[in-house]
């Protein structure tokens, strides 16, 4: 049994480090599909699980899960490398994504069968049919007794002979099954801190040698318990005293780890079942799977050309994008300022059916028509915009003119303030001409 926890914790340390040496982070991973490009759908989130990389062809990739809500939504292989991307092979995508999908739902169905001990694959069973091995083992010495016992039934002793051959098929393949749920754990926890596509077929072989054992295990124990019964009922029609009847019977019982074996079986088959189940829908999501990478693809590269960076318009307009090179030539500011219209309206037509392809979906021609948006753009841009011409402002002249005649009726006031002070009070002191007004 300590080999058993020996290869515990040397799994748990390779999942701790698995992800040392790699040149990506599995956030960095992350980031290149949500930040670096768009590979997600709105309320769509990404995560790593199991947080491990995936060999497949002698190179490493973080598998990101896509999920919508708490259903899976796809997944994105992504190079582990300086330079990430998503491998072009279709083989190996393929294998990715099947591989992935075992991992993520074989994890989770480990983890939810191990809270609810329902694991066969662990120490314990492990150690349970070590056990169970030993003690059909012993169940020679009790047999070899009541064997002896019967020596005046020649026919009984016969039967005890048989059993003695199944007892004898029955402890080595109890230990078999031992060491093949020993073998499979081992092998499980290896595969999941270090997962290799090529080994995803001999991943899924290991459980099924391990089910198949326990089957054939439990066929011998059926046949084994109805011929100890045929015994114990043969024993019980002899004229031997009651006493050495009981004697036997209890040299004859079935080992208590014999009866716990049963719901060892029932839980086997239960698990045998997920586990297909597991399996088969990578199998059958498989296409599914290629299909939703392929249309994340798509979708993201004519998001680059709409809305992501470009260099050459970048160079040419100061602009980051052909989307922020759009929202200037459109506005309501400068829309029918541009000395170019003839581009502009060009521009102008091809973006709109770009940005109408990329919202239904129609993703390679959003592509088309963002790229024929992209010259007319940029020529209304270096063409640039009409000069004003001067505008007259008749108010503005009004206004001066207005000024004007303050001024002059402020001068003149100021120049004869004496004759106009004589004026308002009235003192009669000096008549004021009228063609004084005209000096």
């Amino acid at each position: 049994m300590n080999k058993a926890y020996s290869i515990a914790f040397i799994s748990a340390f390779l999942l701790l480090f698995a992800s040392f040496g790699s040149a990506l982070s599995s956030q960095e991973a992350i980031n290149f599909a949500t930040k670096q490009n768009n590979l997600l759908y709105s309320g769509e989130k990404a995560e790593v699980f199991p947080n491990v990389r995936v060999k497949s062809m002698g190179k490493h990739y973080w598998v990101i899960t896509v999920l919508n809500g708490d259903t899976l939504a796809g997944f994105v292989p992504v190079l582990d490398d300086k330079n990430p991307s998503i491998p072009g092979s279709q083989v190996v995508r393929r294998e990715l994504l099947k591989t992935a999908f075992v991992l993520r739902y074989q994890r989770e169905l480990n983890e939810a069968s191990s809270q609810q001990g329902i694991w066969i694959f662990d120490a314990q069973n492990v150690k349970f049919f070590s056990d169970l091995s030993q003690d059909l083992k012993d169940e020679r010495v009790d047999l070899t007794t009541v064997k002896t016992s019967l020596e005046d039934f020649p026919r009984m002793q016969n039967l005890v002979d048989d059993l003695f051959d199944q007892l004898d098929s029955l402890y080595p393949k109890a230990k078999d099954v031992s060491d093949s749920l020993l073998g499979t754990a081992s092998f499980e926890s290896s595969f999941v801190a270090e997962p290799d596509t090529n080994r995803l077929k001999k991943f899924e072989k290991q459980f099924q040698d391990s089910f198949d054992l326990v089957k054939d295990l439990d066929q011998e124990r059926a046949a084994y318990l109805s011929d100890l019964d045929a015994l114990r009922q043969a024993i019980a029609l002899t004229d031997l005293p009651i006493e050495t009847k009981q004697g036997l019977n209890n040299l004859a019982n079935v080992p208590n780890s014999l009866q716990q074996f049963g719901s060892k079986v029932a839980l086997t088959i239960d698990l045998e079942e997920s586990l297909g189940q597991v399996f088969d829908n990578a199998s059958a999501n498989l296409d599914t799977l290629a299909s939703g990478l392929s249309t994340r693809e798509s979708r993201n590269k004519a998001y680059q050309k709409l809305y992501g960076g470009d260099s050459e318009i970048l160079e040419e307009t100061g602009y980051g994008s052909l989307n922020l090179l759009m929202g200037l030539l459109l506005s309501e500011e400068y829309f029918f300022d541009w000395k170019n219209q003839e581009d502009l309206m060009d521009a102008k037509e091809n973006w709109e059916k770009a940005e109408s392809f990329y919202e239904s979906g129609s993703f390679a021609q959003a592509e088309q028509f963002s790229a024929r948006a992209k010259n007319p753009a940029v020529n209304t841009y270096k063409l640039g915009l009409e000069e004003e011409e001067p505008v007259f402002d008749t108010d503005l002249l009004f206004g001066g003119v207005v000024l004007l005649i303050v001024a002059v009726i402020i001068i003149y006031a100021v120049r004869n303030r004496a004759k106009l002070s004589a004026l308002v009070s009235g003192s009669g002191e000096e008549e004021v001409e009228l063609n004084e007004w005209d000096r």
